[in-house]
């Protein structure tokens, strides 16, 4: 069986195509629970921060199991870089709101700073490796051994506290 390569955005983690399509992670190890797999993420995450490739923070691995399968979500709660790019953080401070930023900067107007989509990028690459996929979404069938999900949490939010006290500032 011949195997292909296919490419995502982040370079480092490439997923093996077999001829039924089934997309392997380069960790994926069959049986594996999602609690254990839950555990190598932390450790990939704390390899991550100490090479330097993300920054420091409180990054939260959680599981849910549901009758329709498991997750595995990753939010970044405290994160050592701005979170917002210059120009949404331009937008914000100027108008007081994320409203209409897009329609204000165009449609390719990043909301994320470099540093953080860079963050979000490695993370997703670190569950991909451990992502095995064999659904087919032209017939609605779903077959993954977690989904997963990264965002920024309670970080963000400081940031956009932080935001707002400045804009009001001022107009005092």
């Amino acid at each position: 069986m011949e195997n292909n390569i296919i490419d995502f955005p982040v370079q480092t983690e490439k997923l093996k195509v077999s001829e039924n399509k089934v997309f392997e992670g380069s960790k994926y190890k069959q049986g594996v629970d999602v609690k254990d797999i839950a555990k190598l993420v932390r450790k990939d995450i704390k390899n991550l921060i100490e090479k330097k490739i993300i920054p420091t923070g409180k990054y939260s691995v959680k599981i849910d199991r549901y009758a329709g399968g498991r997750s595995l979500d990753v939010t970044i709660n405290e994160f050592d870089a701005t979170v917002y790019s210059t120009e949404a953080e331009t937008h914000f401070l100027n108008q007081g709101t994320w409203d209409n930023f897009n329609q204000s900067n165009g449609l390719s107007a990043q909301t994320y700073s470099a540093t953080a989509l860079k963050t979000l990028e490695e993370i997703e690459n670190v569950l991909k490796s451990y992502t095995r996929d064999a659904s087919d979404s032209q017939v609605d069938y779903f077959n993954v051994n977690f989904y997963s999900n990264v965002s920024f949490g309670d970080c963000r939010d400081a940031e956009v506290k932080n935001l707002k006290s400045i804009f009001n500032s001022k107009g005092e």
